[in-house]
């Protein structure tokens, strides 16, 4: 499929989130669930920085909209890949907004 990556695939007619199927997974924590893979999104993120450095000389920067996802462990995985966070907030008081890495 068209989608599959490292982590999610399909095998055997079931879905497959990483070594679990996502019935599995759906048993054992309930639905809704949202499951992610940090192995998952540091490669979306190499892959991102290898394309998009190919194409031209100038310096890159890449920049993770913070209100596609607020989750603060994503947050964190991807600044310490070197992702700039791109946040707006109403409240710099927001405790969504406290955790932000800042700019170095």
């Amino acid at each position: 499929m068209w989608w599959e990556n490292e982590f999610v695939r399909t095998r055997k007619r079931s879905l497959f989130l990483g070594r679990e199927t996502a019935e599995q997974v759906a048993r054992r924590h309930g639905t809704p669930v949202i499951v992610y893979s940090r192995a998952q999104i540091r490669a979306n993120y190499k892959a991102l920085r290898r394309v998009f450095s190919k194409s031209s000389q100038l310096p890159l920067r890449v920049c993770y909209a913070m209100k596609a996802n607020p989750h603060r462990e994503i947050l964190r995985l991807l600044e310490k890949q070197g992702a700039w966070i791109d946040a707006v907030s109403p409240s710099p008081e927001d405790p969504v907004y406290r955790d932000i890495p800042q700019p170095r």
